[in-house]
């Protein structure tokens, strides 16, 4: 909860502007990772889908192996792109 500092009703505490500051820095980056989340896990589908069809098989295997080719290929794409942004200096 925000609280005004003594004597001065126009200023905040420095631990309610730091919350305050840590709150505005942290909600750009959730939702950046959750459309990170979201557009690898597309592509972690896709990729895994055109496997199975490749392969032309059906049933469990084929969900087990999608699955796994799906997380995977989400996975290293999250990373490669969080190493690249970190890289180019736009993550910290």
């Amino acid at each position: 909860m925000w609280r005004q500092a003594e004597g001065d009703p126009g200023r905040y505490t420095s631990a309610d502007a730091y919350r305050a500051s840590a709150l505005k820095r942290s909600i750009p980056s959730i939702l950046l990772s959750l459309v990170a989340i979201i557009v690898c896990g597309g592509a972690g589908a896709i990729a895994a889908f055109a496997l199975v069809q490749a392969i032309g098989t059906g049933g469990v295997l084929s969900a087990i192996v999608a699955v796994v080719v799906g997380i995977v290929v989400a996975t290293l794409l999250f990373a490669l792109g969080v190493a690249l942004l970190r890289s180019l200096h736009l993550l910290k």
